[in-house]
C-alpha cells in the first residue's frame, strides 16, 4: 500500500473517530450513568443544553473559529484550487486566452 493512501485511509478514520463514534460514544456514556442513577430529567436537560450548545459553538466555527483558516490554508496547499483561481485572475483581467491556456495545460495534465 502507498503512503498517500495510508495517509487517506488515516484521514478518513480520525474524521470518523472524532466526529461521529467519539462523540456517539461519549454521549451514550454519559446518559446511561445518569439513567442508571435514576437522574433522567438531568439527562434530558443535559441532551438539550448539549445540543444547544454544540449547535451555537459549531455555527461559530464555522463563521469565526477555525474553519475559514482551515479552508484557507487548504485552499492553498491544493494543486487545483491554485490552478482556478489563476485562470479566473486571468479571466478578471480579460486575458481570456491565458485563462484557456492554464486550465488545458491543468486537463491535459
Amino acid at each position: 500500500m502507498d503512503r498517500r493512501r495510508i495517509l487517506r485511509l488515516w484521514a478518513y478514520m480520525r474524521r470518523g473517530h472524532a466526529s461521529y463514534f467519539a462523540f456517539m460514544i461519549s454521549l451514550i456514556n454519559f446518559l446511561s450513568i445518569q439513567i442508571l442513577l435514576n437522574n433522567l430529567p438531568l439527562a434530558i436537560l443535559f441532551v438539550v443544553l448539549y445540543v444547544a450548545a454544540c449547535i451555537a459553538i459549531g455555527y461559530w466555527d464555522y463563521r469565526r473559529g477555525l474553519v475559514p483558516v482551515e479552508t484557507g490554508l487548504a485552499s492553498k496547499a491544493n494543486p487545483y484550487a491554485r490552478v482556478i483561481a489563476r485562470a479566473l485572475l486571468h479571466i478578471s483581467r480579460g486575458e481570456y486566452e491565458e485563462a484557456e491556456e492554464v486550465l488545458r495545460r491543468w486537463l491535459e495534465s
